[in-house]
């Protein structure tokens, strides 16, 4: 996700806010949990009675609680740093595999041979 959703939700809960004085704005699943915030408030079902203004104050994009989401919303964009031990691993092996096949005996008189033929060819 990027930062367009969190501008989209911004203008969509801050657009409903400008309608009345008091809107139900629907919560988060993970925000019950309070694992976002650090705090843990009970709230009132899966809407929660807010004045205007105050969702939009809290949705700003410099808010940290806005930051950590944003944070741990990018943190799987890239591969960890066990994933690329992984992957250098199996590249090595993929390398080794190709090296023990290339210097085979087999293969080397097949590419002498595409070699020489290619080298007496006339033009």
């Amino acid at each position: 996700m990027s930062d367009r959703f969190f501008s989209r939700v911004v203008r969509t809960v801050g657009g409903s806010l400008r309608r009345d004085s008091k809107v139900a704005v629907p919560l988060p699943s993970w925000h019950a949990a309070g694992w976002m915030t650090g705090e843990t408030r009970p709230t009132s079902g899966r809407h929660r009675e807010v004045p205007a203004g105050g969702t939009a104050e809290r949705w700003r994009p410099d808010r940290p609680a806005v930051r950590r989401l944003v944070l741990l919303l990018r943190a799987d964009e890239g591969m960890s740093t066990v994933e690329y031990a992984v992957g250098t691993i199996a590249a090595a092996g993929i390398g080794a595999l190709l090296y023990t096949i290339v210097t085979g005996d087999s293969i080397r008189s097949a590419l002498t041979a595409l070699i020489r033929h290619a080298l007496s060819v006339n033009l």
